[in-house]
Order: C-alpha cells, then sequence, then structure tokens
C-alpha cells in the first residue's frame, strides 16, 4: 500500500490546490428582454 514518507508543507499543498478552482459561469445578455442570462 502506498505511504507517504513525509508531511506535505502547508506552502506544497496550497500552491497545488491553486488551479483547482470552479468555472465561472458565462453571462450572456437576452435579445430580446436584454436581461443577463446563463
Amino acid at each position: 500500500m502506498a505511504v507517504p514518507k513525509r508531511k506535505t508543507s502547508k506552502a506544497r499543498r496550497d500552491s497545488r490546490r491553486a488551479h483547482i478552482k470552479l468555472a465561472i459561469p458565462s453571462v450572456s445578455d437576452c435579445p430580446q428582454c436584454h436581461k443577463p442570462k446563463l
């Protein structure tokens, strides 16, 4: 079974997680009512 040899530091852990993020939903205006639409 694979086990980590060393504890991952907070800096290394957080820099790895920096690229894990939610995609921003694209908002466009409705051609009829001109309200923002997803």
